[in-house]
């Protein structure tokens, strides 16, 4: 007996925590249960969570600190605790379906144009003009092109970059947009691009403007008259009228003389006329091309909608829903009508009107959530005191809404529109109310 007394005080003994250890624990556990619920309840963000974290992870770590085995157990999983929670806080809420998530730096403010296959960046920091493909992977830099405040559009498969700011504009300078090589480079002044077809490139500067070969750069026409777009467009664009603003693959384009309201309709590819029109001196009626038609509308009485053919056939005139709220835009061989609570499709061949309901309780965003020719639009769902509850994208042919999970972040917008879908910056904020901006591509 006395000898397995002996054998048992040989044997190391489990000892357990001290009761001020277990007292400790306790009040850390539950603080840190608190603030973490705290941080998540009320958007209070990472400090607090990560202290709330902390706090869970040592609390663990005391109430096992009575054997070593379990102390190591214990700091393993206050490490897993921590890590899983900075992850899960971190994680974005799910896409809509069928999206698809871009490289964060498809949403910088640095972003310039889109086409099928390649995102172009002005990269300040690199002094180039860089190529992106949609997956994010860089395709080419270019230096030669870059220039302080410098822009860009993509035309067919070119990337042109222009500086028409400061008193020594850079010249307009074509590349490949497959490859980032120069094509050509030609000084147009203080000119920006207007529109772009499969045979022109037409630069404006309110006085003057001329058509460029859009493959060689050579001069096409030019006439001693400015270049005006549509007199409405998006919010985003139209907060202060900007009647040279970029506006792809257009046909037909008006130039004239806004001061004495004279204009004329001439076909992009010769710069010949074809309509002629006028609007009272300094200002300029409401109208739009749309396809191969010359759309104006009246409001004096009814809103009406009048259209002009432009390479033969039969007009037509027709009431329209347009009111102060509403704007209207070209989408190819249709104008667009939007109001917060509606959509209206006007065939500018025929006449005809299609009316799309925003679903109830949605109203379309006009805080810079437009871009020209994108067929999703970005909807918002608010409470009485305009705080913004939901984000949703809704498909304006068809009215289909698709609500965005997760918390909605400030600034919910369409970035590019492209062949293959319509570009949108979708910023969240996380678990504990960080901001995080991200771009996904919504294909049609």
């Amino acid at each position: 007996m006395a000898d397995e007394k002996l054998a048992d005080a040989g044997r190391p003994r489990a000892s357990k925590p001290s009761r001020r250890a277990g007292i400790v624990a306790v009040l850390l556990a539950v603080a840190g249960l608190a603030a973490g619920v705290a941080s998540v309840a009320f958007d209070l963000g990472w400090a607090l969570w990560i202290v709330a974290l902390v706090a869970i992870g040592l609390a663990l770590v005391l109430a096992l600190s009575g054997a070593r085995r379990l102390a190591v157990v214990g700091a393993l999983v206050a490490v897993v605790i921590v890590a899983g929670g900075i992850i899960w806080a971190r994680s974005a809420p799910p896409l809509p379906d069928g999206a698809i998530a871009l490289p964060s730096a498809m949403a910088g403010e640095d972003t310039e144009d889109v086409d099928e296959d390649v995102r172009i960046v002005i990269d300040d920091a690199e002094q180039a003009v860089v190529g992106f493909s949609l997956e994010g992977e860089r395709l080419w830099a270019n230096t030669e092109a870059y220039a302080e405040s410098r822009s860009a559009v993509l035309t067919g498969g070119s990337v042109v970059t222009y500086g028409a700011f400061g008193p020594d504009a850079a010249p307009a300078t074509a590349l490949s947009a497959a490859t980032g090589e120069v094509e050509w480079s030609v000084d147009v002044g203080h000119a920006n691009p207007f529109t772009a077809n499969d045979e022109v490139i037409v630069f404006t500067d309110g006085e003057r403007t001329v058509a460029l070969d859009r493959v060689t750069g050579e001069p096409r026409w030019e006439l001693a008259a400015g270049a005006y777009a549509s007199t409405e467009g998006p919010p985003k664009l139209y907060d202060s009228y900007d009647p040279g603003r970029w506006r792809p693959g257009a046909e037909w384009m008006v130039v004239g003389d806004a001061a004495v309201g004279e204009f004329q309709v001439v076909d992009a590819r010769t710069g010949d006329a074809v309509l002629e029109f006028t609007s009272g001196p300094t200002v300029i009626g409401r109208w739009v091309i749309a396809g191969d038609s010359f759309v104006a509308f009246d409001d004096d009485v009814e809103p009406t909608a009048t259209a002009t053919p432009l390479n033969g056939g039969s007009g037509w005139e027709r009431e329209v829903l347009l009111d102060s709220d509403g704007y209207f835009e070209p989408i190819g061989d249709e104008v667009r009508i939007v109001h917060d609570d509606s959509v209206q499709w006007l065939d500018a061949r025929t006449g005809e009107l299609t009316l799309v309901e925003v679903p109830e309780g949605w109203t379309v965003s006009t805080g810079g959530a437009w871009l020209h020719g994108a067929r999703t639009l970005v909807v918002e769902r608010r409470d009485r005191d305009r705080n913004l509850l939901d984000v949703g994208l809704l498909d304006s042919a068809t009215g289909d809404l698709t609500e965005v999970a997760g918390h909605p972040g400030r600034g919910a917008r369409i970035i590019g529109n492209t062949p293959s879908g319509t570009l949108v910056s979708l910023p969240y904020r996380d678990a504990v109310g960080d901001a995080h901006d991200r771009a996904v591509l919504i294909p049609e």
